[in-house]
């Protein structure tokens, strides 16, 4: 027999019980797979929730979705679209929910996939894909997809990656082809050992012992926040102040006292390992399986692919320049019934806590405390304006007009008692309150920053250069190693960061190829976008060739560099989702992506005028640095005249 996660005892005890196609199949499997295969019941893989995995070490994986279907209840439609004929509602095609799965292993979940998948395109037959129609015969699927598919070919090809499965072929020989067919009996090259690890560390999360964790000492403030009884509320933090360490702790004893799941959701995508890392820092013993940490949007797109919800078909979506894109995207997250139609399908969370809430528009919000938390649940937000770097909505206190906080949906005054700052030094505190007194006047409430302790950090220190808008990458380059190698700097305490991507990337690929050291970035890299536009212009003008199509050359550029950006947004996605404070090297980052982050030593460029740089998003970026602060601004005047003016070291060029 294989081995079965969880035991069939546990699954029959779970909250939410197995359907009988999915009790029925997991039995065939569990007798009719030996010990060498592992069977996953409904993994919770950061967010998406696929029914059965079988994976084989050294072999592969293989997903499977189970229908309880009827398909004489349902249709297909011109396009391929799944119909429930008594209403004429779209579905979500099973077979694209679980190709959705697949795909969002490569590009989110399993380190070091996507990046293998890039130069090897055979890495992505390592995971299989098979619908299971328990109330079906082979032939009434068959004959159901088929009815669409002729004279299609590329819907053909589609169908030949799936296996789809009927009732009546549920026995040993049909599964011994299939495993055949999908090389899930023999050794596979690609499936090494290590990536069995990774799959592993997902479908079956360790559990996080007190041992691991380490001694924190709350203050007066933070500890009441943790252990007050308060179901909703909204909390004000400055930077620094233990915002996420709170929560940290607060998530854990709601867990403890619930013995349930607990969902922590962020907007900047890199922000889920801080938020993982604070969590590991706590001092107690639980199963991470039950902490549910992701981004906003990444989780509403889950939920709907694990509820069955359809979304623009891919062709379309994949068809949008990425202003447009954007555009639909939030759109459609914003819709406050999104969910209305499957709110009885929802397994809702006892406790929910928003972090970095003033990035979180108002009907975000919304649609997470209407569809996800329980009655009586816990719905807790941390925040702070003058980081609202996305320039959401925020409303004024009656008494003050410059007391701005996020619009939020929990009622109530803000809880503002998170007043230090454990994070930043005295100098570089002193330069965050000037910075308010310059920026923020008569725009925001100000803060005092009041710092707790001394840094015990070998260098404190604030120096600033105007460098003028003509320095080239090289430059630049060459004055961060020099200050990184004069104060003898350890590659893993540094970060660079800046608001532009293309600048981004000319600079990591300077710094490896000058200093031969490894770096960890939020964005692409040189080589892999060489790779991905060279390969794409040659895609584009075979596609053109071969549909005999008469495109201008400046329209072939078009569409070429749509594709190409298109594939790198994929890329920068699955850089944030596996970048980490703690690798041995050095760091590259948007400021945005960096935001809820610190670092000992940070190297922030500002970019001249003509770039969106928000006074919120030079403040984000200054407060994220705990102790050795470089400023290097780029022929930015506005910003020139108010560093010129700080006590610190001024240097006029580099």
């Amino acid at each position: 027999m294989a081995y079965l996660f969880p035991p069939l005892e546990n699954i029959n005890k779970l909250k939410v019980k197995p359907t009988e196609g999915e009790l029925h199949l997991i039995n065939f499997l569990n007798e009719n797979l030996d010990d060498s295969y592992e069977i996953y019941f409904q993994p919770y893989i950061n967010g998406d929730n696929p029914d059965i995995v079988i994976m084989k070490e050294n072999s592969g994986v293989m997903i499977i979705e189970v229908k309880d279907w009827n398909l004489i209840h349902y249709s297909l439609d011109d396009n391929k679209n799944w119909k429930l004929n008594s209403n004429n509602v779209t579905l979500k095609s099973p077979l694209t929910q679980v190709l959705n799965y697949k795909n969002n292993l490569f590009e989110l979940h399993i380190e070091n996939l996507y990046k293998k998948f890039i130069y090897n395109s055979k890495m992505f037959s390592v995971v299989n894909l098979c619908v299971y129609f328990h109330n079906c015969s082979q032939i009434e699927i068959i004959n159901f997809l088929s009815t669409k598919s002729q004279n299609d070919s590329k819907y053909i090809k589609f169908l030949s990656y799936f296996e789809i499965w009927g009732r009546d072929s549920l026995n040993n020989e049909v599964l011994q082809s299939i495993l055949k067919r999908r090389w899930l009996n023999r050794h596979s090259k690609y499936f090494d050992s290590a990536l069995y690890n990774s799959f592993k560390r997902y479908l079956q999360p360790p559990k996080h012992t007190f041992e691991q964790g380490k001694k924190i000492e709350y203050n007066k403030e933070q500890t009441n926040i943790i252990y007050n009884k308060i179901l909703e509320q909204k909390i004000k933090g400055i930077a620094g102040s233990g915002k996420t360490m709170v929560l940290a702790k607060k998530a854990v004893n709601s867990h403890k006292s619930s013995n349930d799941n607990v969902l922590i959701l962020c907007f900047n995508i890199t922000l889920r390992n801080y938020i993982h890392d604070k969590i590991n820092e706590v001092r107690e013993d639980f199963e991470w399986n039950y902490f549910h940490i992701n981004n906003y949007h990444e989780f509403i797109t889950q939920q709907m692919n694990n509820l069955g919800i359809p979304i623009l078909i891919t062709d379309e979506i994949d068809s949008l320049d990425k202003i447009e894109r954007e555009k639909f995207f939030n759109n459609y997250y914003s819709d406050v019934n999104l969910f209305e139609n499957v709110k009885d399908k929802i397994t809702k969370y006892n406790s929910i806590f928003i972090d970095e809430g003033q990035d979180f528009s108002i009907e975000w919000l919304t649609i997470i405390k209407k569809y996800f938390l329980a009655e009586n649940g816990t719905y807790l937000l941390f925040a702070d304006e003058k980081q609202n770097v996305y320039n959401n909505p925020l409303e004024s206190n009656q008494i003050d007009e410059n007391d701005k906080k996020p619009k939020t949906n929990i009622i109530g005054r803000w809880n503002e008692s998170l007043k230090k700052s454990y994070r930043l030094s005295k100098r570089i505190s002193n330069l965050a309150n000037n910075f308010q007194r310059h920026f923020f006047n008569y725009k925001y409430y100000l803060d005092k920053i009041e710092v707790q302790e001394e840094s015990m950090f070998n260098i404190e220190n604030i120096n600033y250069f105007n460098c003028g808008a003509s320095i080239s990458i090289t430059e630049l380059v060459d004055n961060i190693l020099k200050n990184i190698n004069y104060n003898n700097i350890h590659s893993n305490d540094v970060c660079i960061l800046n608001s532009k991507i293309n600048t981004l990337v000319e600079l990591d690929y300077e710094i490896r190829m000058k200093s031969h050291e490894k770096t960890i970035t939020t964005v692409e890299n040189y080589e892999v976008k060489d790779k991905i536009i060279k390969e794409t212009e040659i895609e584009v003008n075979n596609f053109v060739k071969d549909h005999n199509l008469k495109l201008s050359e400046i329209e072939i550029q078009k569409e070429t560099l749509r594709r190409v950006e298109n594939k790198l947004v994929k890329i920068r996605k699955y850089k944030k989702l596996h970048f980490r404070m703690n690798p041995g090297f050095m760091k590259l980052s948007t400021i945005h992506s960096f935001k809820g982050w610190e670092i000992n030593t940070l190297f922030l460029i500002i970019e001249d005028e003509n770039s969106f740089q928000t006074d919120e998003l030079i403040y984000t970026g200054l407060t994220r640095c705990k102790n050795n602060l470089i400023i290097f601004t780029l022929g930015n005047n506005k910003y020139d005249e108010f560093f010129k003016q700080q006590n610190f070291q001024f240097h006029a060029n580099v």
